[in-house]
């Protein structure tokens, strides 16, 4: 390689004829149109994986890859994608994550693992320093991640190896397993069923190396200035102090905490499950990911009770909204033990909940009666009967076998109009926040690439004006009033631009949350990248980087008949207004939004695809 930053090699693993070989990065991707991470795995998608091959087949391909900056100084580059075509929705899937995973696999000698093919018996990949050999899993098929991870670092003889794997979630096909590692996970669109389908129980990574780079004296100059100013950051400081869980008590202040599958945004519980009580009652001790000086991740232990050696790590705001409000569960130890069992049994926590929380509601309508739940009381807020259908789930017992689907394909086989309760986008559950109080979240939730997805385009800047200063908001959007988060207008120009930032980061390898505020707009990411590379690619090329990733993904999709009639929402959203709280009388104005932002992406308002003059713009022509 003739610049810094990437690794420089690909590994192509086939696990039907148990073939591995390496190539160069130049020769199998454009690495400066891609960065890596999720620009490298959505172009490999796009070429490889075509729309006649099914989730499950042998010729999907399931990709990690690192980010140029992932493992370097910078701070917080710690994070890793891994992609398939979704089991759960039948587009594009990835998963995003943190940890140690992706710097080890920079530190080995890779950027991106490719692998196709299925294995006649469980292995496991493992990788060390530009070594890789298949080994067999047999022993370990049927455990937990938790024991997967702790036998592959006795087997190779070394604690220090970094694994990605899956537990019985992802070996039994749940459409919504996920990849664990670190104990943090990369949870949505269900890549751990396709590990599983592939009979991969995990890829465990031991690096050494370093990540070469280009200008390490500038390099470390401009990280020593993103450090200080991620101490100016009010934002920042608030995940040091209380993680993601603080987010919670906002979404009831705003009326828009999902509770009771969507019903309403206000949950009487709350001061038994907030974040205040989690760290009050069972707080450990803080931990980070590599490189990150924010730190934002929590250990939980509960001490007593029915719950007592309960144990969660990574525990966010999405276990509270999902497992908690949105099921009308107020039982805080509950919470961590349903996390633990999620993460043991390999289970995204956000479609575990919402499918549940379908299952509740359908069960008060009658839809679903005992005789079709195993004998399982579905009433709100029964903490047993969620922690039973995790196990159900993940096995794929009785009626577990049927919320196993999602909550989508669930609805469809119960028939009697449970498709309304079904809150998904595109097949996927959509984040546990609700949009009738946030119009740009409802246009984010509608056109993400994944389905209801939180973490491609959130406009940040509606419930946060500090995010971003309203000089910076007027520069960029044209108005201040797009920090009204009841505002229809000028949320498509923000989701869009969001989109675009977010595409960067999650290609280089750094986690958003670190490089919040002004270092998004300001030229420090952009300093970071030609320092590492020693590229000069000039500000308006780099952002166009994000630009080609979101149409990329875009054509992906219409490939596989995703067009704007897919572009929806729950009518729960665009049609019921909430009843009670600081987002009452609302709800999403949906077709306004979804046409502003066509227009700001240069699509077609009709079907929402990318226009030609778009597609050359972006030197994706040759893909159309």
């Amino acid at each position: 390689m003739l610049f810094g930053g990437w690794a420089g090699k690909i590994l192509r693993v086939d696990l039907s004829r148990k073939r591995i070989r390496e190539a160069p990065v130049e020769g199998e991707i454009d690495f400066i149109k891609y960065l890596g991470g999720r620009g490298f795995t959505s172009r490999i998608l796009f070429d490889e994986v075509t729309r006649e091959i099914d989730p499950y087949d042998p010729d999907n391909r399931l990709i990690f890859a690192a980010g140029p900056l992932t493992g370097t100084i910078v701070p917080a580059s710690c994070r890793w994608t891994v992609a398939a075509k979704s089991p759960l929705t039948g587009i594009l899937g990835d998963g995003n994550a943190g940890g140690f995973f992706g710097s080890s696999l920079k530190w080995a000698g890779y950027d991106m693992i490719i692998i196709h093919g299925k294995s006649r018996k469980p292995v496991y990949l493992f990788i060390e320093d530009g070594k890789a050999e298949i080994k067999d899993a047999e022993e370990l098929w049927g455990e937990d991640t938790w024991t997967t991870d702790s036998r592959i670092k006795e087997d190779v003889g070394d604690p220090e190896v970094k694994v990605a794997c899956i537990g019985p979630a992802g070996e039994n096909l749940v459409r919504y397993a996920k990849v664990r590692s670190d104990e943090r996970s990369a949870g949505r669109c269900g890549i751990g069923a396709v590990m599983g389908s592939k009979k991969l129980k995990a890829v465990a990574v031991r690096g050494t190396g370093l990540v070469p780079i280009s200008n390490p004296q500038r390099l470390r100059k401009v990280v020593e200035e993103v450090e200080r100013t991620m101490l100016s950051i009010k934002q920042l400081s608030n995940f040091t102090a209380s993680g993601t869980l603080a987010t919670v008590h906002e979404e009831q202040k705003r009326g828009i905490l999902t509770t009771r599958n969507f019903l309403q945004g206000r949950f009487e519980g709350m001061r038994s499950m907030s974040g205040g009580v989690f760290h009050r009652d069972y707080f450990v001790k803080r931990r980070s990911c590599f490189g990150c000086p924010i730190s934002c991740d929590r250990l939980f232990v509960v001490a007593d009770g029915p719950f007592k050696g309960s144990f969660a790590a990574g525990l966010e705001a999405g276990t509270l909204m999902s497992l908690g409000s949105a099921c009308g569960n107020a039982n805080a130890a509950s919470l961590v033990r349903a996390h633990e069992l999620a993460d043991k049994l390999g289970i995204c926590v956000i479609s575990l909940g919402l499918t549940i929380s379908f299952a509740m509601e359908c069960y008060q309508n009658r839809l679903i009666t005992k005789e079709d739940t195993d004998g399982i009381d579905l009433s709100w807020g029964n903490y047993d009967a969620i922690l039973d259908l995790t196990f159900k789930i993940a096995r794929r017992e009785g009626f577990g076998d049927l919320l196993a689907e999602g909550s989508m394909r669930a609805a469809r086989r119960i028939g009697k109009g449970a498709e309304d309760y079904a809150m998904t986008v595109k097949g996927m559950e959509v984040c546990p926040l609700d949009p009738r109080g946030a119009q740009g979240w409802g246009l984010a939730y509608a056109v993400a690439a994944r389905g209801g997805d939180h973490m491609r385009g959130e406009p940040g800047v509606e419930f946060d004006p500090t995010s971003l200063p309203e000089r910076t908001v007027k520069k960029l959007f044209g108005t201040t009033k797009v920090l009204d988060r009841f505002t229809a207008k000028w949320k498509g120009l923000a989701v869009k631009w969001y989109e675009d930032m977010y595409a960067i980061e999650d290609s280089l390898g750094i986690c958003r949350f670190a490089f919040e505020g002004e270092m998004r707009t300001s030229n420090l990411i952009l300093s970071m990248f030609e320092a590492a590379t020693g590229l000069k690619i000039g500000k308006g090329q780099f952002e166009m980087v994000g630009e080609r990733i979101n149409n990329l993904e875009r054509l992906y999709n219409a490939r596989e008949g995703i067009s704007r009639k897919d572009d929806r929402l729950p009518k729960r959203f665009t049609e019921e207004s909430l009843t009670s709280g600081a987002s009452k009388r609302h709800t999403v104005d949906l077709e306004p939004m979804l046409d502003e932002y066509y227009d700001s992406r240069k699509w077609d308002r009709r079907t929402g695809l990318p226009s030609k003059l778009k597609l050359e713009e972006l030197d994706l022509s040759q893909t159309s």
